[in-house]
Formats: structure tokens, sequence, C-alpha cells
């Protein structure tokens, strides 16, 4: 299972075949990498001048000149060889820290790039209200402006390993103040969606690949059936897709996800059980 969960995780974290990155903000990167590439050589000056300087300590007679006896020479002389270890001991030590964190020159461009990929799960709830329409879990959030499906980066993630799904699980329980016991996330067949579109969290373009989870709760605390509520900060509401798409906001910026679920409806609803065992809007004391 490990093994399988690994191979995803270096699947999906390969550099894209093709990236898209200003001339101006390609040569700022090279520029900054170029700089730390030569900040880590600078090792080599102390180390040659402390081997010069030792070896003369240890083998020089020195002499009487310049009004300086000889065993005064030889405590300058033993002085500069000590200074010039201590440089070379700073600047081994700096080049440990550069080579431990510097990115490699194409996870810097990568990371720099115009337009980035994000392999996102889309954490999909949905239950009946009383009149029975289909609503779906958003939130609101204070970044984007918009009323967003929750969600997480599962580029690392390898759904045939049951350590990384109950992660997921546990996510969830975050989110909805649930235990992690009492989710059960899966994913939704032949629902994936790509989408280019700007993202406010990065401030430039990315290209989605978003994955569907069915979130289901078997015993969800009864906050979670009013029709909105607080949780981990975030306000969330249960709502339709057609109230959604009237947010301007919402439609303008996530409506590539609310569409695809509006076409794939039967995947997203008839095919997935409810979220939740009872109706939204229904005090959970009340639910049949």
């Amino acid at each position: 299972m490990a093994k399988n969960r690994g191979a995803a995780a270096s699947r999906n974290n390969s550099p894209p075949e093709v990236l898209c990155i200003s001339g101006d903000r390609l040569a700022l990167v090279l520029n900054q990498h170029e700089r730390v590439r030569a900040k880590a050589s600078e090792w080599r000056a102390p180390l040659g001048l402390a081997i010069t300087l030792w070896l003369a300590f240890l083998v020089s007679d020195f002499r009487a000149t310049w009004g300086l006896k000889g065993d005064q020479w030889g405590v300058v002389v033993f002085m500069l060889a000590s200074f010039s270890t201590v440089w070379l001991f700073v600047e081994l030590y700096q080049r440990f820290l550069i080579s431990s964190t510097e990115m490699s020159l194409l996870e810097k461009i990568c990371q720099n790039a115009d337009r980035q990929d994000d392999h996102r799960g889309i954490f999909f709830f949905h239950a009946e209200d009383s009149s029975e329409t289909e609503r779906v879990l958003v939130y609101f959030d204070i970044v984007w402006k918009c009323y967003l499906l929750p969600s997480a980066d599962i580029a690392s993630i390898g759904f045939d390993d049951p350590d990384a799904v109950a992660l997921l699980a546990a996510q969830v329980g975050r989110l909805v103040g649930a235990r992690e016991e009492d989710i059960k996330v899966r994913r939704v067949p032949n629902a994936e969606l790509h989408s280019t579109k700007y993202s406010y969290y990065h401030r430039r373009e990315k290209a989605y690949t978003f994955e569907f989870l069915h979130v289901s709760v078997v015993e969800p605390r009864p906050e979670i059936y009013e029709e909105e509520f607080f949780s981990g900060g975030r306000l969330y509401r249960w709502m339709s897709v057609p109230e959604l798409l009237q947010d301007e906001n919402t439609k303008d910026r996530n409506s590539d996800v609310l569409h695809h679920i509006e076409n794939k409806f039967s995947d997203f609803y008839y095919h997935t059980p409810p979220s939740l065992p009872g109706r939204i809007g229904v005090p959970a004391g009340a639910q049949q």
C-alpha cells in the first residue's frame, strides 16, 4: 500500500510538460539561482588560506623582521590561521543551510511560472431539504469572495492506501466538526474536471485538476442539519446549484465546478447516497 502511495506522489508531483512563464520572471529566477550557486562556492577561498597559513605555522622558522621577533610572527600567523579556520567553518555552515533548503532550478521555475498545476480533491456533500431539493455544502471564502466547495490538495494522495484516505476523513472531520470514524470518503467515478482559471489565493493563473470526493457522515452533529452553521472559523451553507449561480462572484469564479456538477447530475446525485441520514432544515430530533 505504501508503495502505491509513493508512486502516486511521484507521479503527481512531477514537473508539468509545458510551462508558461514571462521572460522577465525567468531572468529573475536564473539570476537568483546563479547568485545562490556563487554563494555556495565561497568556502573555497578560506579553505586555501587556512591550509597555507597552518602549513606556514607548522613548518616555518620565523625570523625577526620589520620590528617583530620570530615568536611574535608565529603568534600573528597562528591568529590568522585560526581566523581563516573560523571563516571556513562559517562558510561551510552557510553552504549546508543553502543545500538543505535550496530548490532545484526546475522547481523554482515551476514555482514562479505564470500558470501552475494544482491537483485538488473537492469534498462533495449533498442532501435533500424538506422540499426534496438537492443541496450541496459550501462555505464562503474570504479571499475568493465567493462560495466554494471544501477542498484539499491531493497531489500526494494514493487512494489505494487506506492511511491516505483516513487522513482525508480526518481533514473532513475537522472541517465540519465530526469524528473521523463517522466519515466515509470515496471518489465519484467519471467526474474528474480539468479547468484553467485565475487563483485568488496565489494571484496567478493555475491549471486545476479537480477530483470529486463524495463524503457521507454516519452520525452528524445536530448543527450540520441547519441551513447554515459555523465550523472551524468558516460559515458553511447548504445551497442548491441554481442558488449558487445566482451569486455574481460565485458564478464568475466557480462556475466551472458548478456547471460540471449540473452536467453530471446523475453521477453526483443518483450514483452516490445522501451525505447525511436526514433532511436539511429539519431538526436532528425530528428526523425520521
